[in-house]
């Protein structure tokens, strides 16, 4: 019986499901249009002095995916997960952010929003247009303590 259990593991972790051989899945996938066409071709932001500094105050966020810095050829998973800080506080949805980081910040937390389930944003499918993307989530706990964290992804399909 370990052995399933670690199979079951194994698919979870890879972030893909597990269909049995005598249970086809038929069921398609939801992409999310993460990043539009319209707004991949608005001016970048400024290149920032030193590195981008998070604030980690608040709640722990943790990017299981996209990997930060990483190259998708297209469509990948994201799973975002937010955990109580060191304080012990938890997360207060409501102040969930997360923007697109371009001349002028471009708010997407409407369009991923309807994928957060308990603590963590969960996306089987996103699509991007080609090239550099940078996104933004920002979260308070319920004490207002503010986390921020910030990856890049490419894409080139």
């Amino acid at each position: 019986m370990r052995w399933f259990q670690v199979l079951l593991t194994a698919a979870w972790l890879l972030g893909g499901g597990l269909a049995l051989a005598d249970e086809p899945s038929d069921a398609p996938i939801e992409v999310l249009d993460l990043i539009t066409e319209e707004e991949a071709a608005q001016p970048d932001a400024p290149p920032t002095r030193g590195p981008v500094v998070d604030l980690t105050d608040g709640p722990v966020i943790r990017v299981e995916s996209p990997e930060d810095g990483a190259t998708y050829g297209g469509p990948f998973p994201v799973r975002v997960e937010f955990l109580p800080g060191s304080n012990g506080l938890n997360p207060d949805f409501e102040t969930l952010h997360v923007v697109y980081v371009k001349a002028m910040k471009i708010n997407i937390t409407g369009r991923v929003k309807k994928f957060l389930n308990d603590n963590a944003i969960e996306v089987p499918s996103a699509n991007a247009p080609n090239g550099r993307h940078t996104l933004r989530l920002y979260i308070e706990d319920v004490g207002g303590n503010a986390s921020t964290r910030q990856m890049t992804v490419r894409v080139e399909k």
